[in-house]
């Protein structure tokens, strides 16, 4: 009679026992890491399902009939912020009501951020005197100020820039990433949200037709 292998079994125990914890590692990754993208940051599209919208999708009550209207754009959320290089100054997204705003979160150890402050630059001196507001806002609690300024200075940057050392608009922007530029019309709607760096070509996009009053959303 044949005996049994129990150290044979027992390594194809381990293996077996590994191969579902690859798996089920591999499962957890996704919701770990999927679910930072369901709730949509003002003025975002999700890019991800909701459980509530499959059920939707697969137990509809009602047909919903097909429309051609834009969804309504968002109210931009006012805040008062310091000055950066001039922190008794302050200054409220309101105070420029009327004109249209580009407002861009940044941070000196981003690259991105500071690889397309040229092309904003450029935008504003091209527009300024058309209305255009540029509103760099440092994200100072992750940042150091004089760090800040001697990016500002190095790159010759001319539009308004402010400090935020509480991170308010990391929360009111529910900023995921840097840079976060946020395109507001002149009547104070959040036009467009672009995550990450911006392109010369891609700025002077969009900068003509928030200028222009056309949708943005490409």
């Amino acid at each position: 009679m044949k005996g049994i292998d129990f150290h044979h079994q027992k390594q194809t125990n381990y293996g077996l026992i590994i191969i579902i914890g690859a798996l089920l590692g591999a499962a957890l990754g996704s919701i770990i890491f999927w679910p930072k993208r369901v709730q949509p940051a003002v003025g975002d599209t999700p890019i991800v399902a909701t459980m509530d919208t499959v059920a939707m999708a697969t137990n509809p009550a009602s047909p919903t009939p097909v429309s051609n209207t834009r969804p309504a754009l968002p109210i931009a959320p006012d805040f008062e912020l310091p000055d950066l290089i001039d922190p008794q100054r302050n200054h409220r997204l309101t105070d420029f009501a009327g004109q249209p705003v580009i407002i861009n979160l940044w941070a000196s150890w981003c690259a991105p951020c500071l690889a397309e402050m040229p092309a904003l630059e450029a935008a504003y001196q091209e527009h300024r005197q058309d209305g255009l507001i540029i509103l760099g806002i440092n994200q100072t609690k992750l940042d150091t100020v004089d760090a800040a300024l001697e990016m500002l200075a190095t790159l010759d940057i001319t539009f308004p820039n402010l400090r935020d050392d509480a991170g308010l608009t990391e929360q009111i922007f529910r900023v995921r990433g840097l840079p976060l530029s946020l395109f507001i019309t002149a009547e104070g709607k959040i036009a467009y949200r672009q995550i990450g760096q911006m392109s010369e070509a891609q700025i002077q996009v969009y900068v003509g037709r928030l200028m222009n009053g056309r949708p943005i959303n490409p």
